[in-house]
Parts: C-alpha cells; sequence; structure tokens
C-alpha cells in the first residue's frame, strides 16, 4: 500500500542520481506488484521512461536483476527500451539477469536478440560469467533461444497465387508456434561479409585525383606481386577483406555455445574492426590522406599479372614496436610469400615514416593455431605475459608474438666450450663378445694336488704351455705351491666375474 501511494503522489520530474520512481518500481522483488506499479507510472502519473542514469543504465537493467521477465517484456516491446544498451562497465542487462542466474530472463533477452558474445570493460562476457546450471538449461533450450537455422521466407509477388496460399498457411502456422528468435548468429555473420561495400560519394573526387596522379611507389616486390600504400580507389576491396578476416576468425568458434547469438558488431568491436562500411571509409581515408604520418599506415598487395588487391596488412606504431593490427591474404594467393612481402614493406614504410621501433609484434587467437604455425616459420616467437583470468572471454585471449626488427643488429651470441669427452673407466657392458684374459695370480694349491690343466688354454695354438712358476716376492714354502695361471676365454660371462680381475 505505501508503495501504492508514493507512486499515485510522487513528482514526474523527480530524479536521483538520475533515477526516475520507474527504476525504483522496478527494482521491487515482487514480480507482480513491479510490473503493475511501473504500468500505472507510465499510464497515469506518465513518468518519463528515462533512457539511462549516472551509469548508464535503463530500468530495465534493474528489471533483468531481478528476474522480471514480464516487466522485461512491457520494457522492451511496450516501451522500445534496447536490449544491446550498454552502462558505464560496457555491460548489458544480460549480464546482471546471468550473475543472478536468472535462467527465463536470459532465455527471454536472447529471443530478443541480446549476446552472449559482448564484452565488457574488464573483457568478460555473460558466456563466460554463466553458472554451470544456467549453462546447462540454455545448451538444452538452444533451440528457444538460437539463431534460426532458416531464414524468413520473403514476401511473394502478386501473381503467384500459389504461393500466396502457401505464405497463408505459414502465417497461421506461426501464429500457433511460439515467435521467431531475433537472435543473429553464423549465418548473419557471413550474410554481412558477403555483402560488397560501396565508396561513399565524397570519396570518389579523391579517386578522380589520384587516377591523375598515376601509379604509387611499390615498396616491396616478388616475382608476382607488389606492395603499395592503400589508395582509395583500393578501399572497396580492403574492406571485403576484413570482412573475411573476422568471418574467418568467427569460424574458429563454431562449436562453441556463445556463437549461436553472437552478433557481427561484438567480433569487430573485439578484433578491432568496423562493423558499418560507413566507420571503416572515414577511418582509413585519413589513413590514406596521412601515408603513414599519424601512428598508422595501411599496405595492399597487389598481383602484377590482374593488378587485383590480395592482401593488405594494418600497422600501428607502439612504445618502441611496430604492431601488425590486421594482416589478410586471400586464400588463393596464401602459401606464396605475401604474407612476408606485407611485413617487411610495414618494417619499411615505418622506417622511412621516421618511427622508432626495435621489435615487431602482433596478436594471435589462442585458438588459431595454423596462425600461430605460420608467424613461427616467419620468424616470430611467443612473448611471457601473465596468464589470462578464467572469467575472460574466448574472443579475448590472444598470444603476444614477437621478433626483432630487420634494421636491429642481432646480439653477440655466447660461445661456451665444451671439454671432449674422455672415457677414462669402462662398464660391463663394454666386455660383452670380447676375448677376455683373466688372470689368476698367487693361487695356493694343496700339497697333493693333481697338476693344474686348463683344456682351453692347453688346446688354444697362441699359448705356451703351463708351467708352475715360484713368485720372486715370496719363498716357496713346502706347504703350498704357488702358480700363476693365464687363461684365454671367449664370450666370457661378465656377472660371475669380479670386475677387478679382468683386464683387455
Amino acid at each position: 500500500e505505501e508503495a501504492w501511494i508514493a507512486a499515485a503522489q510522487v513528482d514526474p520530474k523527480w530524479k536521483l542520481c538520475g533515477q526516475t520512481a520507474l527504476y525504483f518500481a522496478a527494482a521491487r522483488q515482487d514480480a507482480m506488484d513491479a510490473e503493475q506499479i511501473c504500468r500505472f507510472l507510465m499510464r497515469r502519473v506518465r513518468v518519463p521512461a528515462a533512457k539511462r542514469d549516472d551509469w548508464g543504465q535503463s530500468p530495465l537493467f534493474y528489471a533483468a536483476r531481478q528476474g522480471h521477465k514480464e516487466l522485461c517484456a512491457y520494457f522492451v516491446e511496450k516501451l522500445g527500451m534496447s536490449v544491446h544498451q550498454v552502462d558505464i562497465w560496457g555491460e548489458t542487462p544480460i549480464f546482471y539477469a546471468m550473475r543472478e542466474k536468472k535462467t527465463e530472463t536470459v532465455i527471454y533477452l536472447l529471443r530478443q536478440g541480446a549476446s552472449l558474445g559482448v564484452n565488457n570493460t574488464f573483457l568478460e562476457s555473460p558466456e563466460s560469467l554463466a553458472p554451470v546450471e544456467v549453462a546447462r538449461e540454455l545448451q538444452a533450450r538452444v533451440k528457444e533461444w538460437a539463431e534460426p537455422s532458416k531464414p524468413s521466407s520473403p514476401q511473394p509477388q502478386q501473381g503467384d497465387s500459389k504461393k500466396r496460399k502457401r505464405a497463408a498457411e505459414d502465417e497461421k502456422e506461426e501464429e500457433v508456434e511460439e515467435q521467431r528468435s531475433a537472435a543473429e548468429g553464423p549465418r548473419a555473420l557471413q550474410e554481412w561479409a558477403a555483402k560488397p561495400a560501396k565508396l561513399p560519394k565524397n570519396l570518389r573526387t579523391q579517386l578522380a585525383r589520384e587516377k591523375l596522379r598515376g601509379e604509387h611507389e611499390i615498396i616491396e616486390d616478388s616475382m608476382n606481386h607488389k606492395v603499395t600504400l592503400v589508395t582509395f580507389d583500393a578501399l572497396e576491396e580492403v574492406r571485403g577483406l576484413e570482412k573475411m578476416l573476422v568471418a574467418d576468425q568467427a569460424v574458429l568458434f563454431k562449436k562453441k555455445l556463445f556463437v549461436r547469438s553472437c552478433r557481427a558488431a561484438d567480433f569487430c568491436f573485439v578484433w578491432g574492426a568496423y562493423e558499418k562500411d560507413c566507420q571503416f571509409f572515414r577511418e582509413y581515408s585519413d589513413i590514406v590522406a596521412s601515408r603513414g604520418k599519424v601512428g598508422s599506415l595501411v599496405l595492399v598487395a597487389r598481383d602484377k599479372r590482374t593488378k587485383q588487391v590480395v592482401g593488405f596488412v594494418h600497422a600501428e606504431k607502439g612504445e618502441k614496436e611496430l604492431q601488425i593490427a590486421h594482416l589478410k591474404v586471400r586464400s588463393d594467393h596464401q602459401r606464396k610469400g605475401v604474407g612476408r612481402l606485407l611485413i617487411e614493406a610495414a618494417e619499411t614504410q615505418a622506417l622511412s615514416a621516421g618511427w622508432a621501433f626495435e621489435s615487431v609484434s602482433v596478436r594471435v587467437l589462442h585458438v588459431n593455431s595454423r596462425a600461430q604455425q605460420i608467424f613461427f616459420c616467419l620468424g616470430f616467437d611467443i612473448y611471457d605475459e601473465p596468464a589470462p583470468e578464467s572469467t575472460n572471454s574466448m574472443l579475448s585471449m590472444c598470444l603476444k608474438m614477437i621478433r626483432r626488427a630487420e634494421h636491429i643488429p642481432a646480439p653477440p651470441k655466447e660461445r661456451t666450450k665444451v671439454a671432449p669427452y674422455v672415457q677414462r673407466t669402462l662398464a660391463r657392458w663394454h666386455y660383452r663378445n670380447l676375448k677376455v684374459r683373466r688372470q689368476v695370480s698367487n693361487c695356493p694349491m694343496p700339497e697333493k694336488a693333481a697338476p693344474f690343466y686348463d683344456d682351453v688354454s692347453a688346446t688354444h695354438p697362441s699359448m705356451p704351455d703351463l708351467i708352475p712358476v715360484t713368485p720372486v716376492s715370496s719363498p716357496r714354502t713346502d706347504k703350498d705351491e704357488f702358480v700363476q695361471v693365464s687363461v684365454w676365454t671367449e664370450y666370457v660371462q661378465i656377472q660371475g666375474i669380479h670386475f677387478n680381475d679382468l683386464a683387455l
């Protein structure tokens, strides 16, 4: 009752930190009261639906945090609040619903086109913050919120009576079925990448002036390709290559759940590309005019025979390093040295523009093993950095690869002297399958023992007859007789002989 009385007496222009009474009504815990009070405020008191408060949030954020699904539907469908609105932390309403484990609200926002791949300022995404139980529920009900497998059928023409009848029947079936999801996924991304870009009219005059100047200076060339600075006539082809680069990298995540509802704008934002063509042409026209003197340069590789743009590189000036932001080569011209040629040309042009750098660096996605192998072949190595947080988005997990610039001399190599190995002792296995001489010296013999004969030594042709010998060091006694015996044997079993009794 107190809430209803306050809602009836509230001043429509009253605000606290940019929040009207509609914010406080949406933040109530009871879903029924929150929806009824919000409708009352908008219908009778006519409180303006403020789009954002001091934190950049709309009432939809508070309704999503509390899990009020019907109230979220009222804000989105009736008041026109956007599910893509971001606050000062770069988060959308689905972030707050995901943290509070409001599964039904999350699914509704996804059906309205909310993205699971959007990143906040901490490089986190709703998919990386999803609790285990919410992630399992989304996986089980993926058909409810994911991008439709088939696009919507086009409207039939007036003359096609059969098509009109089929369309009418389909409309009746769709009325019975649930509303189609507005999520954007891989199909929408491919359509965005396939859409050709057109040069704006205000840049066509610059294009006409370039044609009068003639061809630009060649920075690097090979047998079949040449590298020059980007020009206005190449911007449309470069735009197509940039879209192709985004689409190719998105394919690496095709088995992930968040790709089923991830916009092209989210991929472009994380990877430093542009979603809209007008933004691309505005930025790259400034780069063309500056010719690499403002901290960015773009080079294109052309086929000498067809004059077609087959690759481009976008480099930026860093702190004592040349940063490769984008590098793309057409698939039919890969493995022909075009990428290496573009990087070498970027170094040459950066030096001519007065950039001071000692190394060349590039960031590669963790999952892009093929690109990592290519940069390894180009002389790059992985730069040691702290491991990313466990809550970071998979789109933002990259490896930094770096190599020494070509104009920087290589550091002197330290020479270490290795002493030659000298074998001073012999192991037991060195005596296998060798002819070994066993010496038995000072062997006491019994008084009445028979003369000692060795069958092997006696029959061996290279051995003399065995003669009892009295040792010089000890006098001969009557009790003991000492004999020195030399025995030659082949294939001695080392296990039964003491190591000190063996000699080569």
